[in-house]
């Protein structure tokens, strides 16, 4: 038998006992990663283009009291508004 071998076995035992750590500890490591490189955008909430702005005032349209069905957002073309090609 390889050392290697040996090596492998016994890291993936390990794996297979702390699978849940490892996760974690990946999962915190991929957020940590975000946090940090994207932070300017996060705290400025720099959003890619003009569909997520969109979603964002949906969102905070349905939050507000909007019922779920209605598509209409007031602040394009007010006072009347106009609907939006996306389904909730």
């Amino acid at each position: 038998m390889r050392d290697g071998d040996e090596f492998e076995e016994r890291m993936m035992a390990w794996i297979e006992r702390r699978w849940r750590t490892v996760f974690w500890i990946l999962f915190a490591g991929t957020c940590g990663y975000f946090l940090f490189y994207k932070w300017g955008q996060i705290r400025w909430l720099g959003l890619a283009d003009t569909d997520d702005n969109m979603r964002l005032a949906e969102v905070k349209a349905w939050l507000d009291g909007q019922a779920w069905f209605d598509l209409r957002q007031h602040k394009l073309a007010p006072p009347e508004g106009l609907n939006i090609h996306w389904s909730r």
